[in-house]
């Protein structure tokens, strides 16, 4: 631990690194930053695409049945409650925001430094978001990150390569692979989260996250009956749920790419700016993978990022500090280059055709 300006243990920030080398080392592999193992990237770069099954798959099924036919029904029954949409989209945001701005650009990148308190209530916030414990949470996201759209990727749409066709690539992003592979058994990211596994309290939180969420759902539907549990609970969680399913499987398929993902030659993250009123930022996934342990994602100025702007109030709040930015020497450099590079495509499409029509009939 160190401490912070106002005297306050806050968690030992994670290393900035700024120099050329460094940031090759941050982003081939995140293990090195979290102290794990940091081989895992070169073993899997060249592998083909396809694993086999593994993972504990009856509580992943469970909850895939409850987001795509358990939750819809119950909504349809509830029928048209227009008195209970600001609900609906309070507690959606909330859900967001616990897998966005708490598990992934805090946990999982640690993308900014707080004390140790408010850490605990981000916890709390990510418990919402119904995806399981802070723990589980950033250790594969952490694992996803060292094997993105390689073998081992916990969620790749890219897992049996060509296989099978684009629309089934993406429903098996979208949380088919809940089903048919399961969640990563323990061993494989939990030496990743050391950093936050040696907090008892987060240790405890992890725990009872799943027990935390389903309790709330049942006391809403015992307060609020069948419309509360359905605007209050199911219709958010579904919306919240399926636009976190889209990072692993959209943004993985189609949009932008800006940068090459150093490191990792296979990552196909993108950006796709139309889904930033979906998922807040999150949306900006090729600038994420391209610097992943940044607070933002939103780059250029037209790079709507809401999550990073929550961020920034929570900072002038003094709830949080040292948002972590983007090295400006690199990512200059990295932008002439994506520049450079359209400029190139642009050209050749003006160009003209490298052999004459051939007009005779």
């Amino acid at each position: 631990m160190t401490s912070g300006a106002k005297g306050t243990k806050v968690m030992a920030p994670l290393k900035t690194r700024h120099t050329a080398a460094e940031s090759a080392k941050l982003d081939a592999s995140l293990g090195a930053a979290f102290d794990d193992d940091a081989a895992g990237l070169s073993i899997a770069r060249d592998q083909p695409r396809n694993t086999p099954i593994t993972g504990e798959r009856v509580g992943p099924a469970l909850l895939f049945l409850a987001h795509y036919f358990f939750f819809p029904i119950i909504v349809f029954k509830a029928g048209w409650h227009p008195e209970w949409l600001t609900i609906t989209i309070g507690v959606w945001f909330l859900q967001s925001c616990g897998g966005f701005l708490s598990f992934h650009r805090f946990f999982a990148h640690r993308g900014f430094d707080t004390s140790r308190w408010f850490a605990f209530v981000l916890g709390v916030v990510g418990a919402t978001c119904g995806q399981g414990g802070l723990l589980y949470w950033a250790g594969t996201h952490r694992h996803h990150h060292k094997v993105c759209d390689v073998v081992g990727d916990p969620h790749s749409p890219l897992e049996w390569g060509d296989k099978l066709p684009r629309i089934l690539q993406f429903l098996y992003a979208q949380g088919g692979w809940m089903i048919l592979r399961g969640t990563e058994p323990a061993e494989l990211w939990w030496s990743s989260v050391r950093d936050w596994s040696r907090y008892p309290e987060l240790r405890v939180l992890h725990e009872v996250t799943p027990t935390l969420f389903l309790s709330a759902g049942a006391a809403i539907f015992y307060f609020h009956g069948l419309v509360g549990f359905a605007y209050a609970f199911a219709l958010p969680t579904m919306i919240s749920w399926n636009g976190m399913q889209l990072v692993n499987s959209a943004t993985h398929m189609i949009g932008e790419r800006k940068y090459d993902v150093a490191g990792s030659l296979n990552c196909e993250a993108h950006n796709i700016w139309w889904l930033w009123p979906l998922l807040l930022g999150e949306n900006n996934h090729n600038n994420h993978h391209a610097f992943p342990h940044c607070a933002r994602q939103g780059f250029e100025w037209w790079e709507i990022d809401p999550i990073y702007y929550l961020i920034q109030l929570l900072e002038v709040l003094g709830l949080v500090w040292n948002l972590r930015q983007p090295p400006a020497d690199r990512a200059k450099w990295l932008r002439a280059d994506w520049k450079a590079a359209n400029a190139a495509k642009a050209a050749k499409a003006k160009a003209p055709p490298a052999y004459p029509v051939d007009v005779r009939g």
